[in-house]
C-alpha cells in the first residue's frame, strides 16, 4: 500500500512545478505561439473575427454530424433521441454561423463578452493565489485587460462588435501567451540554480 501511495505522491508531484522544468520547451513554443496569434489579431481584429466565426461554425457542424452518428449508432439507448435533437441543433447553429458571419460575429461576441468577464475574473483571484510565484503578474494583468476588454465592448456595443470580437481574442492571447513564456523561463532558471 505504502508503494501506490509514494506513486501517487509522484504522479501529483509531476503535474506541477517538475512537469513545467520537464517541459519547460513546449511551454515557450505554446506561449509564442499565442503571443504570434495574438497579435495577428490585434492587426487584423475583423479578419480574426471572421476567421473565428467560420471556425466555430464549422465545429459545430461537424459535432453536430458526429451527435448525430451517434444517435443513430445508440438508437436503442433511451437518449439517443436527445443526441439526435442535439447534433441537429448544432449543424443549425453552425450552418447559420457559416451562412451569416456578420450576424454570428455579433452573436460570437456576445458570449466570448460574457466569457472574458468570468475568466478574467478567475484569472485574477488565481493571480492573487499564485502570488509570488514567477509569472504570478503576467496571469494577473492577463485577467486585468479580459474585463477591461468586457467592459469596453458592452459600452460601445454593437458598434464595435464587428471589429472587436478580433481584438479581445488578440489581446488575451498575448498575455496568456506571455505569461506561458515567463512561467516556462523562470522554471527553466529555477532547474539550472
Amino acid at each position: 500500500m505504502a508503494h501506490i501511495y509514494s506513486e501517487k505522491m509522484e504522479m501529483g508531484h509531476l503535474y506541477g512545478a517538475d512537469a513545467i522544468k520537464a517541459h519547460w520547451y513546449w511551454y515557450v513554443a505554446s506561449g509564442v505561439l499565442l503571443v504570434l496569434l495574438g497579435l495577428a489579431s490585434i492587426v487584423f481584429p475583423f479578419a480574426a473575427s471572421i476567421a473565428g466565426n467560420y471556425a466555430i461554425g464549422a465545429i459545430l457542424v461537424v459535432a453536430g454530424v458526429i451527435q448525430m452518428v451517434h444517435g443513430v449508432q445508440t438508437r436503442k439507448w433511451k437518449f439517443a433521441g436527445l443526441s439526435l435533437v442535439g447534433g441537429i441543433l448544432a449543424i443549425v447553429a453552425g450552418a447559420l454561423l457559416l451562412g451569416f458571419p456578420l450576424v454570428g460575429v455579433v452573436t460570437l461576441t456576445s458570449v466570448i463578452t460574457a466569457f472574458l468577464l468570468v475568466s478574467g475574473v478567475f484569472k485574477i483571484i488565481y493571480a492573487f493565489k499564485l502570488k509570488p510565484e514567477p509569472g504570478y503578474k503576467w496571469l494577473a494583468v492577463s485577467g486585468v485587460l479580459a474585463v477591461l476588454l468586457a467592459l469596453l465592448v458592452l459600452s460601445e456595443w454593437p458598434q464595435a462588435a464587428v471589429w472587436l470580437l478580433g481584438l479581445l481574442i488578440g489581446f488575451d492571447l498575448l498575455f496568456t501567451g506571455a505569461w506561458l513564456i515567463t512561467l516556462a523561463l523562470n522554471a527553466r532558471r529555477a532547474d539550472r540554480a
